[in-house]
C-alpha cells in the first residue's frame, strides 16, 4: 500500500492469485476457506495497525465483542486518530542535516534552522453539504449530517431556501427546474464519455449531444437567448446535486520528505485554516520552526500581523521558490519584503538554496497516490488509513536518509514541547 498504492481488493486478488492450491493442503474437512476477500484486508489492516499503536504505547488493546466487527473497531480508531491530532506522528521532531543546518543567532550564539514547508493536495471523502461543516455523516450516501438533516427539504440551487417538490430536487421555480433536467443529462453515461473526449481534445465529426449545455463549478447551468445582459443581471443560478467532498488534506513536511503532520480542511484552503494548522501541530513557540514554505504565505503572514499573533515571531514565512517565481507579482510590496525567499540569507550558501522548498508538492504525488483508496471511506477509517501511511512512509525516507549519511534524529520532545 505505501509503495504502489495496492487497494484491499487488489492484495486479496493478489495473494489468491498466488496460492490458488491452497485448499488441497487441507486433508480432513474444515468450515473455512483459506482465500481472502476485501474485508478480510481492511480488518486484518486496521487491527494490526491498532496493536504496532497500542505497543508502542505500553497499552492494551480492547474491544467490544458483542457488537459487529465495523462497529467494533470504531471506538478503538477513533481514540488512536486523536493521538495524532498535532504533534501525534512519531516523527513530528525529526531533524537531519538536510532539514535542519546551523545558524548565528543575533548574538552570535549558535542556534538550529529547521524548514518545513506546508501545502495541500485535493484528496476528499464525503461530508457535510453545509460549507464547513466537520460533523460526521451517519451514511457514506448522506448528503448532511445529524445536525443539518433538515436541509434535506431544501433546493439544492444555491442560496435558494425554498422547498423542494416530491420527486424532486428543486423548487418549482422554472429555471431552478431545468437546472435539475440538465444535471439528469449530464450524469448519464454518454455525456460524461463525450466531455472525456472533449478534455482529451479529440475531434468527433458528429455529435449526438445537446450543444447548448454550459457548467459551473459544480453542475451545469442553462443559458438561453440574444447576447447581452439580461435584465436580471448575468449571475448564473448554481446547484449542488451530489454530496460535498472535503477540500484537501494539508500537510506539513520537512525539506528533507519527513511528514509532520496532517489535517483535514473541509471548506477551503483559508490563511487562517494554516494559521490555526500550524498553531496545532507547533503548539508552542520552541516547536516552531525557524522557516516555514507556504505557496500563500502572503496572506498567511498578513492575517498574523492584524491579529497580533506572536507564535510566528521567530518563524520566516517565505513563500516557496517556485510559487514565487511564477505567481506572485513584483509589484506587491508586501509579498516582496516578507515573504522573499531571497530576503532571507540564512536560506542560501554558496549563492545555492540551502532547503528544498519542495518538498512537499513532491510528497503530494505519492499522497495523492490514495485518493482512489480513500474516496468512500468512513471517517474513523479514512483518518486512520492516511496517518498509518504516513507513519510508514516516514520510517522508510529515515532509513533512506541513513543509507545517504543524512545524520536523522529526533529533538527530544519535552524540548520542544516547554
Amino acid at each position: 500500500m505505501v509503495c504502489s498504492w495496492t487497494s484491499a481488493t487488489n492484495l486479496a486478488r493478489i495473494y489468491n492469485l498466488d496460492v490458488p492450491d491452497a485448499s488441497v493442503r487441507i486433508q480432513a474437512p474444515w468450515s473455512y476457506q483459506l482465500q481472502i476477500n476485501t474485508e478480510q484486508v481492511w480488518d486484518a489492516f486496521f487491527v494490526h495497525g491498532l496493536l504496532l499503536d497500542c505497543s508502542s504505547r505500553n497499552t492494551i488493546l480492547i474491544l467490544d465483542v458483542s457488537v459487529p466487527q465495523d462497529q467494533r473497531l470504531h471506538f478503538a480508531l477513533e481514540t488512536r486518530n486523536q493521538h495524532m491530532v498535532g504533534p501525534g506522528q512519531k516523527y513530528w521532531n525529526h531533524a537531519c542535516n538536510l532539514c535542519c543546518a546551523e545558524r548565528k543567532s543575533p548574538d552570535g550564539t549558535p542556534a538550529a534552522l529547521r524548514a518545513s514547508v506546508v501545502d495541500g493536495i485535493s484528496i476528499g471523502r464525503p461530508c457535510c453539504s453545509v460549507h464547513d461543516c466537520k460533523e460526521a455523516l451517519s451514511s457514506q450516501r448522506d448528503r448532511f449530517c445529524y445536525t443539518h438533516a433538515d436541509m434535506r427539504d431544501i433546493c439544492v440551487i444555491v442560496d435558494c431556501d425554498d422547498h423542494i417538490e416530491p420527486g424532486h430536487q428543486t423548487c418549482s421555480k422554472a429555471d431552478h427546474r431545468q437546472l435539475e433536467v440538465v444535471g439528469i443529462i449530464e450524469r448519464t453515461a454518454m455525456f460524461q464519455l463525450k466531455k472525456r473526449l472533449e478534455r482529451l481534445n479529440v475531434t468527433q465529426p458528429e455529435t449526438a449531444i445537446m450543444q447548448d449545455l454550459s457548467s459551473s463549478d459544480d453542475l451545469p447551468n442553462t443559458q438561453e437567448g440574444c447576447e447581452g445582459k439580461s435584465d436580471e443581471g448575468n449571475a448564473k443560478p448554481r446547484a449542488r446535486f451530489g454530496r460535498r467532498r472535503t477540500h484537501n488534506e494539508q500537510l506539513c513536511v520537512t525539506s528533507c520528505g519527513i511528514i509532520q503532520g496532517r489535517a483535514t480542511f473541509y471548506g477551503s484552503e483559508s490563511p487562517n485554516g494554516v494559521r490555526l494548522f500550524l498553531h496545532a501541530l507547533f503548539p508552542t513557540a520552541k516547536s516552531v520552526p525557524g522557516v516555514i514554505f507556504h505557496d500563500n504565505n502572503c496572506h498567511v503572514k498578513k492575517l498574523i500581523n492584524n491579529l497580533q499573533d506572536s507564535h510566528f515571531d521567530r518563524c520566516a514565512l517565505p513563500v516557496d521558490v517556485f510559487h514565487m517565481k511564477s505567481k506572485h507579482k513584483e509589484s506587491d510590496e508586501f509579498c516582496g519584503r516578507w515573504c522573499n525567499p531571497a530576503h532571507f540569507p540564512d536560506l542560501m550558501v554558496n549563492d545555492k538554496w540551502r532547503f528544498n522548498s519542495s518538498a512537499a508538492e513532491m510528497t503530494n504525488a505519492w499522497f495523492g497516490g490514495f485518493q482512489a483508496i480513500v474516496q468512500e471511506m468512513r471517517v474513523d477509517r479514512y483518518e486512520f488509513f492516511l496517518d498509518e501511511m504516513i507513519q510508514r512512509r516516514n520510517e522508510i525516507i529515515v532509513a533512506d536518509l541513513q543509507h545517504q549519511h543524512a545524520m536523522p534524529y529526533q529533538i527530544p520532545r519535552n524540548e520542544l514541547l516547554v
